[in-house]
């Protein structure tokens, strides 16, 4: 058996470091875009109707983090250094309300494709003193010049507006990292 001692590997063409090995034997992970931004303050969504959350990298006194600058206009945009294959997750939290159907997706903006959803549902409707959430998760192919946003859907059957929560960072979010280029 052999051991190979080396703290960067660089590649062949042009000496860009690709991977660094830290002291404790792992990989910073400074080449790997990874993400997690929220909204900052409650979403009003109509009944029936698509909302767009608002995302931003800091809720409260959750910071959030987007390590290669992916977010703008508040979208996740993929450029060509950061294509590739991640896993996504899309959060969302009601606030104080149980609706009858609540459905959370990742939207590809250009094409408006869904490339993520996920939806729960309950027989009582507009119910209080209750929190409902959904979340969606999964892998997502990303080519360079994607963007992607969060939206939700909820349906309460009294016709009335209902808020998805931004008080704190872990209850309406939108994360992600990438596991391939």
């Amino acid at each position: 058996m052999s051991t190979l001692k080396v703290g960067t590997i660089q590649d062949h063409a042009n000496s860009n470091t690709a991977i660094e090995i830290a002291s404790d034997g792992t990989f910073k992970a400074s080449k790997v875009p990874a993400f997690r931004v929220h909204t900052s303050s409650n979403v009003s969504a109509s009944n029936a109707s698509w909302t767009n959350i608002p995302l931003n990298a800091t809720s409260g006194t959750i910071a959030g983090f987007d390590t290669h600058s992916m977010m703008s206009s508040n979208k996740i945009n993929i450029t060509a250094a950061t294509a590739g294959i991640y896993f996504f997750t899309g959060h969302v939290r009601m606030v104080n309300t149980v609706p009858y159907r609540l459905i959370v997706r990742i939207l590809r903006v250009a094409d408006q494709v869904i490339v993520l959803q996920s939806e729960v549902g309950n027989e009582h409707v507009n119910l209080t003193g209750r929190y409902q959430s959904v979340q969606c998760n999964g892998l997502v192919q990303c080519s360079a010049s994607d963007s992607f946003q969060m939206d939700f859907y909820q349906n309460n059957e009294a016709g009335s507006a209902q808020s998805a929560t931004g008080v704190n960072g872990h209850e309406s979010f939108m994360s992600g990292f990438r596991i391939s280029a």
